[in-house]
């Protein structure tokens, strides 16, 4: 018995076809996040004209970790994927004094240009800056605010709880609700620029960090020692964030440095140490009960 087999139409194959080369575009596309930094160096001489093939070396201060390359005929190279932090910058070439660019501080979401104008001389002479000014937001529209590495470390933060920071920047606003800093919690009580509440998007190290409750709340917290920043870009931001009317959170963690170190730390919470409330001692209640460890 011969049985007949269905025939593809060519419109099948074709739609099909559209279907797989959309779905790799969006995954490209959705996989273009990223919370790292980038800087453009331009290198130009003495009247203006930029400078191809220069030695461009870019060192993070906390790793020692370098990216070397050259500049292209129109005298610009561009760092990709930079860890937040502090680096240095070193621009030689020939016939030139070396340039030497120090603590050029990066922080996430950040893309900068930054121009180096090298001086006629020797390679034995070089100029050196060594206290580098805030560099402007110039190759990107999207705006965003940092808690940098130092304030997370000096600021009072409930609970351990790093997300607390984010209601220290302009625009940003947390309904203050205590139950919801414990870093266990999950909640969104973020309004960012007159955004609605549950409407922000939360990441990690650039990762989407969203938990499945219910409107967009955010799934980990990671533990306080553990952050070197926490940023807010703010709406409207560059087109490959979506998905929200409010704002993009994002907690960067620490990468590590060049030497070794780790801290230990337990945060207790009892009832017996905390005062009772004026309500309770109105109608003379005893305390809330409210143990918490952490280690």
């Amino acid at each position: 018995m011969r049985r007949s087999v269905p025939s593809i139409r060519t419109g099948s194959l074709k739609s099909a076809a559209l279907i797989a080369v959309f779905s790799i575009l969006f995954a490209a596309v959705a996989g273009a996040q990223d919370f790292r930094a980038k800087l453009t160096v331009t290198v130009t001489d003495p009247s203006g004209m930029a400078v191809p093939a220069a030695a461009v070396e870019l060192t993070n201060v906390s790793t020692a970790e370098a990216a070397s390359a050259k500049s292209n005929d129109t005298g610009v190279y561009s760092f990709l994927f930079l860890q937040p932090g502090a680096y240095n910058l070193k621009v030689t070439a020939a016939g030139f004094k070396p340039a030497v660019r120090e603590n050029i501080v990066l922080q996430s979401y950040q893309a900068s240009g930054i121009d180096v104008k090298l001086e006629v001389g020797g390679v034995a002479d070089s100029v050196t800056v060594t206290a580098e000014g805030t560099l402007l937001q110039t190759e990107t529209a999207s705006r965003g605010m940092n808690v940098d590495s130092r304030l997370v470390t000096d600021l009072p933060v409930a609970n351990h709880n790093p997300m607390m920071l984010g209601q220290t920047l302009q625009g940003v606003y947390m309904r203050p609700l205590g139950a919801y800093t414990d870093p266990w919690t999950i909640t969104s009580q973020f309004m960012i620029n007159g955004g609605l509440m549950y409407l922000n998007e939360f990441q990690v190290d650039g990762a989407p960090n969203n938990a499945q409750f219910g409107n967009n709340v955010y799934g980990y917290s990671p533990p306080n020692e553990a952050v070197s920043e926490v940023s807010v870009q703010a709406n409207s931001y560059d087109a490959q964030y979506g998905r929200t009317s409010g704002g993009v959170i994002n907690v960067s963690t620490k990468s590590g440095s060049s030497q070794f170190h780790a801290e230990g730390w337990t945060y207790l919470k009892r009832t017996g140490w905390n005062a009772n409330s004026f309500q309770n001692n109105a109608i003379r209640a005893p305390r809330a009960p409210a143990p918490q460890t952490q280690w």
